[in-house]
C-alpha cells in the first residue's frame, strides 16, 4: 500500500518503517548505494555476520526492497536494490546523512580491521 507523496515520489511507509526499524536493514541497503553485491562482500563491508545478512536479504526480497539478480545461482548471487529500496536508502541518506555517513565509516573501518586480522 503506497503512503502520501513527500517530494516527487510516493513511498510504502510501512516498508520503509520496516527498514527503519533495524539498524541491519539499514546497513545491508546502505552498502548496495554502489550496486549490486553477494552476501560475502555484505559482510565483508558491513561486519555482520553472513548467517545474519542471508536472513535479512531474504525478508528484504519477499518486501520487494532488494532483488536477487542471478536467481538461478546457489552460490555467488548478486543482490541489488529495486525502485522501491531506492526510494528508501534515498529517503535514509537525506534524514540521517551525518549519521549515516559515520556508520558507513565505522563499516568501512570494521571490514579493514576484519581483513587484517585474516592477512595478518
Amino acid at each position: 500500500m503506497l503512503g502520501n507523496n513527500w517530494g516527487d515520489v510516493k513511498l510504502d511507509w510501512e516498508k520503509y518503517g520496516y527498514v527503519l526499524a533495524s539498524k541491519y536493514r539499514m546497513q545491508i541497503l546502505i552498502s548496495l548505494k554502489d550496486g549490486p553485491q553477494t552476501p560475502s562482500q555484505i559482510a565483508k563491508r558491513t561486519g555482520l555476520y553472513l548467517s545474519h545478512i542471508s536472513l535479512v536479504l531474504k525478508d528484504l526480497v519477499e518486501k520487494d526492497v532488494l532483488t536477487i539478480l542471478t536467481p538461478n545461482l546457489r552460490k555467488g548471487r548478486m543482490y541489488g536494490l529495486t525502485e522501491l529500496g531506492k526510494d528508501i536508502l534515498s529517503r535514509i541518506m537525506k534524514k540521517y546523512s551525518s549519521e549515516v555517513s559515520d556508520e558507513e565509516l565505522r563499516m568501512e573501518q570494521g571490514a579493514l580491521k576484519a581483513n587484517e586480522f585474516v592477512s595478518g
